[in-house]
């Protein structure tokens, strides 16, 4: 299970800064929805290096049930790497 933990980026560190630093000529930092579009506009039709930055808000996921039973998690394996028998 993953999220939630605190990271570098938690404190202040700008990663599109450090991008720009870096010479990426294709910068991006996107924070609404709105601004997707041209965002991937940028990555698909931008020649060289790009990088886009998604900040997105915290919330809690919902919770959902895992199996812990392995022997369905192998059926459930073999099923995707070799199809329905």
């Amino acid at each position: 299970e993953t999220g939630w933990q605190e990271s570098h980026t938690g404190r202040g560190v700008d990663i599109a800064k450090m991008a720009e630093g870096g010479s990426i000529p294709n910068v991006r930092t996107v924070t609404k929805e709105s601004e997707l579009a041209e965002a991937a506009q940028m990555l698909s039709e931008g020649n060289g290096t790009s990088f886009v930055l998604v900040k997105v808000a915290p919330t809690k996921a919902a919770s959902i049930y895992r199996s812990r039973d392995a022997s369905w998690h192998k059926g459930k394996f073999r099923e995707a790497l070799l199809g329905h028998n």
